[in-house]
């Protein structure tokens, strides 16, 4: 349990970090993945207290900005 805000970019690199999978050394495509977002898996096992000291989100017309 933490009190840390996620966003969807981060499950993506969170699951292929716990599952040791390589985009890079598994894609079938020619060019690189561009996958953003970062793994939570140091932040899980509590190898890290935080992945970043900024959240941005934005909704049309609008933006909020919090730093920790």
């Amino acid at each position: 349990m933490s009190d840390i805000g996620i966003d969807k970019a981060v499950i993506l690199p969170t699951i292929l970090d716990f599952l040791d999978i390589d985009l890079e050394r598994v894609s079938p495509w020619s060019v690189k993945p561009d996958i953003q977002g970062l793994s939570l898996k140091p932040l899980i096992e509590g190898e890290a207290e935080s992945i970043r000291s900024i959240a941005i989100s934005g909704h049309y017309k609008r933006s909020l900005r919090h730093k920790e």
